[in-house]
């Protein structure tokens, strides 16, 4: 054996009884390996190089072992604290794995982090605020786990839809992205005549994962940021028109708009009524519902078949309030008057 592999074999010899568990020094590497005590001290000083083997002093005695921790870099702080706002997403998965892998993964960062005894009650905290969460779950647990199986394998997948309207659709897709609009999970697939379509969770009546693999696309051909620029919400129509909206709103929305961002390319123009928000977006009934949504203090200016919309679905709603069909029944015949000329008040007392 050579000089050079008999260093070898002993720094791999001692590393492995490191990483099993043991703790050694200059002596216990002596007579483990044969050398001397000197050639032992040298082999300390090389192995403090590897990550994850850190000295320990007991009086004067210097030793080594293996810390996994040390073995793997400390998050950053900025990471930790970021994993902190991302558990919030846990109630989202309420009821699924996905649930506690949420709160497993902060508590492995926090506990790792450099300033890990500051991450105390972090639960109370950084909130994210779930506005329900998706109610198919747990029910539909499987079904989840079935499609974060399929985005991550590039599997094809078989699945059965109920749209909105109670339509029922069996469609082969390309299970593409995992998304989270509005508290609500949904999976957006290419069907095979290549439109996309954001597939919502609690509406997949079953899923079947194939054998088959598709090559993920391009970011050139599928980028969903650029999928969702000009939609209002998690809405994809790929063929409607890009259209200017101009909505004005009462006066008393001036501060909220500039400290608030309904879309990318929200532009706000203060004018004497108010002020006007103005966005570049393919219309769609999300923003008509925001549009309806301000009640008497939204005015929209432009386009004009947004007007028209607009205009009808509130004439609608005033139908929906109509008198006639909301006033209390007339009483049958007039009241009778008492004879006393008012209502018995009852005795007094004494």
């Amino acid at each position: 054996m050579s000089r050079e592999s008999g260093v070898i074999q002993r720094t791999s010899g001692i590393l492995a009884d490191l990483i099993v568990g043991k703790i050694h020094d200059r002596h216990t590497i002596a007579d483990r390996f044969g050398v001397a005590v000197a050639a032992a001290d040298r082999y300390i000083r090389q192995l403090q190089q590897v990550p994850g083997v850190v000295p320990v002093r007991e009086g004067r005695r210097l030793a080594v072992r293996f810390d996994f921790g040390d073995a793997v870099p400390r998050p950053s702080h900025a990471a930790a604290v970021a994993a902190c706002w991302a558990s919030g997403l846990a109630d989202v998965f309420a009821g699924s794995d996905y649930e506690r892998g949420v709160r497993d993964a902060l508590a492995y960062v926090t506990g790792r982090a450099r300033r890990s005894s500051e991450f105390k009650n972090v639960d109370r905290k950084f909130l994210f605020l779930a506005r329900g969460g998706d109610s198919s779950l747990p029910d539909t647990a499987a079904h989840l786990d079935d499609l974060v199986d399929a985005v991550l394998r590039n599997r094809y997948t078989a699945i059965e839809y109920a749209h909105f309207d109670g339509r029922e659709e069996t469609a082969q897709i390309q299970p593409l992205s995992m998304a989270i609009y509005d508290h609500q999970l949904y999976v957006i697939g290419a069907r095979t005549d290549g439109t996309r379509y954001p597939f919502r969770l609690s509406r997949i009546k079953s899923v079947t994962v194939g054998t088959e693999s598709f090559s993920y696309p391009d970011r050139a051909i599928y980028d969903p940021k650029q999928l969702f620029r000009d939609s209002f919400g998690i809405f994809i129509d790929e063929t409607s028109p890009v259209v200017r909206v101009r909505v004005r709103l009462h006066e008393r929305w001036r501060f909220f708009c500039r400290t608030h961002r309904w879309h990318p390319s929200q532009r706000v123009e203060d004018v004497p009524e108010g002020v006007i928000v103005t966005l570049s977006v393919r219309p769609c009934w999300e923003l008509k519902a925001w549009i309806l949504g301000f009640g008497k203090e939204a005015v929209v200016l432009e386009p004009p078949e947004l007007v028209d919309d607009i205009r009808g679905a509130i004439a609608k709603m005033a139908s929906n309030y109509e008198v006639s069909e909301l006033a209390p029944k007339e009483r049958k015949g007039p009241r009778r008057a008492h004879p006393t000329g008012r209502r018995n008040r009852g005795r007094r007392a004494g």
